[in-house]
């Protein structure tokens, strides 16, 4: 319906307006967030908008999915009249805008479109196929493209143009330029193709629209592993396709409460202590199914606990905090902590310290941690902690377990020579190179070591290195200056001694744990050896006796105290006593179970379970103690003196009293095909049956094997149950990525990747693959002979210009070798990603830690120098790279995430939408619910009926 036949009917029927209501200008559509979306209207200056109603359609049903009254609202000097709308309050397209006379009330959601009232009304789109249905419903006869960069402004004709948004103000009508005048689009604008079988379809330079073919990870089905898909279970969630291309659900059950981890201690000078995960849980939610999980660097579980009513320490207006005390935390790098909840199976958290990680298993297996970026180290003490603001991670507060976190405790977190792998130089490391020893962080970042020099090279070992002469009758067999081995025959003698007190776990963190080893009066301890047994039958930790151990004494025994860094819980743990003198075993004890030792000087001994068992009801200040006949538990703790068991307490109940266990504890049944085994309520030990992929086999798809075929490597198991690996062959030249260009200002443009080679290598076999956030490689080539730009003394630098890349977050770039099969790098940016397919799959992605932006320019690169990366670099495609040209890196509201407040993002969940990035740096939207709007812009918002 044209504006000028509108205007008319108006000056006929209302003659005391000098203008009609029209729409003059709209832009539903930005760069990222649509964050400043609005519609202008024009009438007549300073008259009321009382009686007009705005109203969105939607393209996909022709319906409402909004409407504005405008009553109480003005037209300012201009005759303009700026309606604002919330983040993401207007779709892009194919849509439509109406103006009409009337009341929100007369168009509740889903009202179809009509000409009924109608002032005016655009259709537009962004590069859409034409909604004939919104055309012809609202009288219109043009739907209009609108950019990210422009607006649709009325040129006074009653046609729309694309400009500059001049909101507020008086439009622009200058008619754009176009690469395609005739279609009105740019060269590489979006578009669509119309073939179902494309992906990335934009306007080519004949300014025809093509895409890529889309290659599957389901070819029969046309889907990829994770797409959602309904396996027709009403009693499932979360459907998607497996990587069996089957689609399978969860079923859910019970709810979580809303729940993070808010502070933690694990590091701190000298021995670690109190240790702590706080969990800071929405006031009165019911935290019994939170579950905490300790991940060490190889992305396995160590310890789980469930939260419990008397974990709860202390609350304020917001939380209820709770605190858990594991009676070790592992000090990295990389190890990680996951919260998650066993009501609905969901993961709600996995955070890591002193770098990243891929969980294997527990709650979060498959998922990569999200480094807090700060650590503790010898510079942390026993009274502080790790605690989050809602934004931020701070290290070195004073701890608050249980309390509200205060920031501005905080000290400074440690720097690092190297910060990307948080190490110094010199730090100790591991080259992988057994011929060297060492090793430690180099002045490039590197691990190296010194090739070893042994005292004995042809025996390849040095004067003192353990040995064995043969002779049963010596001990201590050295290599001796002549590069012989041989002992000595033991003499001497050793003194009367036995375990006599120790204390090894109490509530909270475990303190003061102790070994009192009693020798007659006078006796010589400086023979005397105790050793700690893990439930392996391992010994931990080994320590021989000195003067300076000697604590007390009574009428008939000196007391020697040991004081271990720290002592295992059980089960089943124990101690050993054994003597150098003559290499005999004194004692070999255990706790909560016994065991039989496999190496040290108990080997092959059956322990003597001392019967008691420490737990949470034992204190810091408690024992067990032996008075030559009995043990007891929760005595007073007497380390250096002579034990009174008139002090001890209790003994602990167990489920289970002869076994001294728990239902529920975990065990071993012996059998090689369950897992998950726990003690059963009739106090025996089972687990479940494990499912292999190949049950005939008792293997899973991607086990390492042996082909049997020596001309293979990387053997592995087959989709079909068989064993094959690939032929190696040809070399690889030393290689990296040395510059790329993703993203730019408008349009991408002169997208590339450059690779440095060292000068004269053969390039032929090196292959660039790039990756998605999902981990797929969705494009890969092969360097040739003609991607040879230039060189330098060196380098040869190769280029490869793919059709486009994309813009993360977080997407990746890999580098491997065809010719033996190897991975040489894996690097992404703006974020870290696990590959699932190509030469990376399994490889957790090294984030390069800058990003390009819309204040990047097309000429514009991220460059590395050998040691950085370097972000708005004068591009140096072909050249040596110089990030004295670059720019200061974009700055983030979330700096660990690399993302804005308003960002669009998922929070995973269906029941939403709009989801954005909120001012605590969390995911969230606004629940699904088109008759609930929230007020916003210059004038109150009232969306929705």
């Amino acid at each position: 319906m044209k504006k000028l036949f509108l205007s008319f009917l108006m000056a006929l029927c209302l003659p005391f307006l000098v203008q009609a209501q029209t729409i003059n200008e709209i832009d539903p559509d930005q760069a990222g967030t649509d964050m400043a979306e609005f519609v202008e209207l024009l009438g007549t200056p300073g008259a009321p908008a009382d009686g007009l109603v705005l109203v969105l359609f939607n393209g996909s049903d022709d319906a409402s999915y909004d409407a504005i009254d405008l009553d109480g609202l003005f037209f300012d000097a201009n005759g303009l009249l700026v309606i604002n709308f919330p983040s993401n309050g207007i779709q892009n397209g194919a849509d439509a805008i109406a103006l009409y006379n009337g009341d929100a009330t007369d168009f509740p959601t889903d009202t179809p479109v009509t000409t009924t009232n109608l002032l005016d009304a655009i259709v537009y789109g962004t590069n859409d196929a034409d909604d004939t249905g919104l055309l012809t419903g609202l009288g219109e006869t043009i739907q209009y493209n609108d950019d990210a960069d422009t607006s649709l402004q009325d040129d006074g004709s009653g046609a729309f143009l694309s400009g500059v948004p001049t909101q507020g103000m008086a439009n622009d009508t200058t008619p754009p330029t176009f690469d395609c005048p005739t279609e009105m689009v740019n060269f590489g604008d979006a578009c669509d193709d119309g073939d179902v079988n494309t992906e990335n379809d934009v306007i080519q330079s004949d300014c025809t629209c093509a895409g890529t073919a889309i290659v599957f990870d389901c070819p029969t089905e046309m889907v990829n592993f994770g797409d959602a898909c309904d396996d027709l279970d009403a009693n499932t969630t979360n459907d998607v396709i497996q990587s069996d291309c089957s689609c399978s659900g969860t079923v859910p059950s019970g709810s979580c409460p809303v729940a993070f981890i808010n502070e933690f201690h694990y590091d701190n000078a000298s021995t670690d202590m109190n240790e702590f995960i706080e969990i800071a849980v929405a006031t009165g939610g019911d935290a019994s199914s939170l579950v905490i999980d300790l991940y060490n660097d190889a992305g396995s579980s160590y310890s789980s606990y469930t939260l419990t009513a008397t974990d709860l320490i202390g609350s304020d207006a917001n939380y209820d905090y709770y605190v858990w005390y594991p009676s070790s935390i592992q000090n990295g790098a990389a190890d990680g902590i996951s919260l998650s909840c066993s009501a609905d199976g969901s993961l709600i958290q996995l955070i890591s310290y002193e770098g990243t990680l891929t969980a294997v298993d527990g709650p979060a297996s498959g998922t990569v941690s999200t480094d807090v970026g700060v650590a503790e180290d010898s510079s942390t003490t026993a009274t502080q902690s790790i605690q989050f603001d809602g934004t931020t991670w701070g290290v070195n507060c004073t701890a608050t377990a249980g309390g509200t976190n205060d920031l501005s405790t905080c000290g400074a977190a440690p720097t690092f020579d190297c910060p990307t792998e948080m190490v110094n130089f010199g730090d100790a490391c591991d080259d992988g190179d057994v011929n060297t020893e060492n090793d430690v962080i180099q002045s490039d970042c590197t691990c190296a070591g010194t090739a070893i020099v042994f005292d004995c090279p042809t025996e390849m070992v040095n004067f003192g290195d353990a040995c064995d002469d043969l002779d049963a009758n010596t001990t201590n067999d050295v290599i001796q200056s002549d590069c012989s081995c041989s002992g000595t025959v033991p003499s001497g003698s050793c003194p009367v001694a036995f375990i006599n007190e120790f204390h090894y776990d109490n509530a909270s963190t475990d303190m003061n744990e102790f070994i009192e080893i009693a020798v007659a009066t006078g006796g010589d301890a400086s023979s005397l050896v105790i050793d700690l047994y893990n439930d392996a039958g391992s010994s931990y930790s080994s320590y021989t006796l000195t003067a300076t151990d000697l604590i007390g004494s009574d009428a008939n025994y000196d007391y020697y105290v040991w004081y271990p860094s720290s002592i295992q819980n059980g089960a089943a743990d124990g101690i050993s006593l054994s003597c150098s003198a003559d290499g005999s075993l004194i004692q070999l004890i255990s706790y909560e179970g016994t065991l039989t030792a496999v190496d040290g000087p108990a080997s092959g001994t059956v322990s003597t379970d001392v019967g008691v068992a420490e737990d949470s009801s034992t204190t810091a200040t408690q024992s067990i103690q032996f008075d030559g006949t009995t043990w007891g538990v929760n005595c007073t703790a007497t380390a250096g003196g002579t034990n009174d068991l008139s002090t001890c307490g209790a003994a602990p109940t167990f489920d289970c009293p002869t076994e001294m266990v728990n239902f529920g504890d975990a065990c071993d049944d012996g059998d090689v095909n369950t897992e998950n085994d726990v003690i059963q309520s009739d106090c025996t030990c089972a687990g479940t049956a494990i499912v292999f992929d190949c049950p005939t086999e008792m293997v899973n798809f991607g086990d390492a094997c042996d082909d049997l075929d020596a001309n293979t490597t990387n053997d592995v198991i087959q989709s079909d149950c068989s064993c094959s690996g690939t032929v190696p062959s040809g070399s690889c030249p030393v290689a990296f990525i040395n510059e790329f260009h993703y993203d730019n200002a408008s349009t991408d443009m002169n997208e590339f990747i450059e690779i440095a080679v060292a000068t004269g290598g053969d390039a032929s076999s090196l292959v660039i693959d790039l990756y998605n956030d999902a981990g797929s490689s969705y494009s890969s080539y092969t360097l040739t002979a003609t991607d040879l730009i230039g060189s330098d003394a060196n380098y040869d630098y190769y280029v490869w210009y793919p059709s486009s890349i994309q813009n993360g977050a977080a997407d990746g770039i890999s580098l491997s070798c065809s010719a033996d099969g190897s991975l040489i790098q894996l690097i992404s940016y703006e974020g870290t990603l696990t590959a699932v397919d190509g030469p990376a799959s399994g490889t957790v992605s090294t984030d390069v830690g800058v990003a390009e932006d819309s204040s990047t320019t097309a000429t514009q690169s991220i460059q590395f120098d050998g040691t950085t990366w370097g972000v708005n670099c004068t591009a140096t495609a072909g050249g040596t790279n110089d990030l004295s040209t670059c720019g200061a890196a974009p700055t983030f509201d979330c700096p660990t995430e690399m993302v804005n407040f308003g960002d669009a993002c998922d929070d995973g969940d269906v029941n939403t939408e709009n989801d954005v990035i909120q001012s605590d740096c969390t995911c969230a939207g606004t629940p699904v619910n088109p008759n609930c709007n929230s007020n916003s812009g210059n004038f109150p918002y009232q969306g929705g009926n």
